[in-house]
């Protein structure tokens, strides 16, 4: 997970959106995005569960 590039992409869709990016918003922006990458990297619980053998295993993962 990179902060930076998930700053950038929502950025560039507010821009599509129509919304300026201010110096103001930038900074709220990357502020928004590193707290949800921590939030996510340190709080979420990850379950995965898998099928097959040992050699050839499928899986679903879910983050809450």
């Amino acid at each position: 997970m990179n902060p930076t590039k998930l700053s950038e992409k929502i950025q560039t869709y507010l821009k599509i959106k129509g919304l300026k990016i201010t110096p103001e918003n930038k900074l709220f922006i990357d502020a928004i995005t590193q707290c949800l990458i921590v939030h996510l990297q340190t709080e979420a619980i990850v379950e995965v569960k898998t099928t097959g053998t040992a050699n050839a295993q499928s899986g679903i993962g879910k983050i809450y």
